[in-house]
């Protein structure tokens, strides 16, 4: 892992080409348009990472929270190229970290349980999906 890694917070810090694309090419994104990916950023509480040295965002995740008890994570991605690296790792662990989620239940749905597992998630209940029409 590049020792450069700074993390950026907020919608204003965000790349959205970068952004955009990554969450494009995921299982998750497929289908979404720019647009909707940045309303949907807009209402949530975003982090990025940047690789000072490559002068680039390199990684990306976003949080839906009320802020007390529940937070979930959701869009969460690293360039192909910065994959097997840790910075994912250092992603999550920044968000785990945060102040403002530090007390919150974070809950997400992933297809890489043991990515989540090694950073202190848990199996949780049967959830539920009411899909979009």
């Amino acid at each position: 892992m590049s020792k450069n890694l700074e993390m950026i917070h907020g919608e204003a810090v965000q790349d959205w080409n970068f952004v955009a694309s990554a969450i494009q090419g995921t299982y998750f994104g497929v289908g979404r348009s720019k647009d909707e990916i940045i309303n949907c950023c807009r209402a949530s509480k975003c982090f990025g990472v940047r690789d000072k040295d490559l002068g680039q965002q390199v990684a990306f995740a976003r949080i839906v929270t009320d802020g007390v008890i529940y937070s979930y994570l959701a869009d969460v991605v690293v360039h192909p190229m910065m994959r097997g690296q840790g910075i994912g790792k250092f992603l999550i662990q920044a968000i785990i970290e945060d102040p403002a989620l530090r007390r919150t239940n974070i809950n997400l749905c992933t297809r890489d349980p043991s990515f989540y597992q090694k950073l202190g998630f848990q199996e949780g209940q049967q959830f539920f999906l009411r899909a979009r029409k």
